[in-house]
């Protein structure tokens, strides 16, 4: 079985290969942002939890944002909206982190999109071919059976980028599904966001 798929892959031509290398390359671009995030909530969640105090000195700097300038609306008001305040050093201070989640959650449709861009290119392409084969002059060559093997050879090859950008596209999705259920980064920022408004509360 693996061999077959290898012997399909090796008719994949240039502009197939280059959709499948971006499908694989989108993967794993996912799977490498989606777990640097989860560390990251997770490191912020740990500095809250070991480093709260009446005066706080946390290591990463967005939650020292936070503390302060809770602390100066709550001598302001007697009920400052410490959620306002959470989410706003989030959009300011996290971008990078805001940005990778918003990718890890595209991704999926990414793939799936860049599995149906190849499938349409190969069958477009197979179809294409066929047309050719079919509306040449079999008078003009040499060899019929050689001609049509020939023909019929390139056709299949569209197939082939087809199908390859499918299976790719399908199981890189199945992938990143599976990984989105086990990481779920928008539940760690929620929770954390939660955690550091009772913090503050």
């Amino acid at each position: 079985m693996p061999n077959t798929i290898l012997d399909g892959l090796s008719l994949v031509d240039p502009i197939g290969r280059a959709i499948l290398l971006t499908t694989v390359a989108t993967l794993f671009l996912s799977i490498t942002a989606s777990l640097a995030a989860r560390s990251r909530y997770e490191e912020l969640l740990a500095d809250l939890a070991e480093n709260a105090a009446p005066s706080p000195r946390f290591l990463h700097g967005v939650l020292n944002d936070i503390a302060r300038s809770a602390q100066a609306a709550a001598q302001r008001s007697p009920e400052p909206n410490t959620q306002a305040i959470i989410e706003d050093h989030f959009h300011s201070g996290l971008k990078g982190l805001l940005l990778t989640e918003r990718f890890v959650r595209s991704a999926t449709g990414l793939v799936i999109i860049l599995g149906l861009l190849g499938t349409f290119y190969g069958l477009t392409s197979s179809i294409g071919r066929l047309i050719h084969l079919v509306a040449g002059d079999p008078g003009a060559l040499a060899d019929v059976t050689q001609g049509v093997t020939s023909g019929l050879t390139q056709a299949l090859s569209g197939m082939a980028v087809a199908f390859s950008n499918s299976l790719v596209g399908i199981g890189s999705a199945v992938v990143l599904t599976v990984l989105g259920v086990f990481t779920n980064l928008t539940d760690r920022r929620v929770a954390l966001m939660v955690r550091i408004e009772a913090y503050l509360d």
